[in-house]
């Protein structure tokens, strides 16, 4: 026996089933609705701060003392290159005759660098520590090398002066150029 019966007259469950539906629909958009337009709420005293990030509140009291710890971690972080980034060798037993790597004067760390080549990590170069104003020159390579041109990465390892760990470090692509 057919719910429906002639003339097309919903039953009370066929009613009760369309409105259920129709409320669960409204829930589900009314939901929606809310999801896409509601707007986060940051309080600033709880906020959570970006990770690596102080999480400072900044308000008229604190202002000047934030600005200044804010410039000071900039140049705290500050390193200047001086370098070519094609290094050339007569043969790669042979000191090159054009590299060049410096630490800045102006920079307040020393520095140390050591170079690998880019397709396999191969170690080729460690050099020294240079204290801030000092340069290198006449780099000769760790390991022997044929004839070619190889990319490599050139990493300054920045070293803490008082504890004497790496603090940060940078790296920047060079050219080995062994011309025999």
């Amino acid at each position: 026996m057919s719910d429906l019966k002639q003339g097309s007259k919903l039953t009370t469950t066929h009613k009760i089933l369309i409105a259920g539906f129709s409320i669960i629909l409204i829930i589900i958009i009314g939901v929606a609705y809310i999801l896409l337009t509601k707007q986060k709420e940051t309080d600033l005293g709880e906020s959570t701060p970006l990770v690596g990030s102080k999480g400072y509140v900044v308000d008229e009291s604190n202002i000047e003392e934030i600005e200044k710890q804010a410039a000071q971690d900039v140049a705290d972080g500050m390193f200047l290159t001086k370098m070519n980034m094609i290094w050339g060798f007569k043969t790669s037993k042979e000191a090159s005759y054009n590299a060049y790597v410096a630490n800045d004067e102006t920079n307040p760390n020393p520095t140390y660098i050591e170079v690998v080549l880019t397709d396999n990590n191969d170690f080729v170069y460690k050099s020294e520590v240079m204290p801030p104003g000092t340069e290198l020159g006449k780099i000769k390579l760790a390991k022997a090398l044929p004839k070619g041109n190889y990319p490599a990465i050139c990493t300054y390892f920045i070293i803490d002066e008082e504890t004497q760990e790496v603090k940060s470090t940078l790296s920047i692509d060079v050219t080995i150029n062994i011309e025999g």
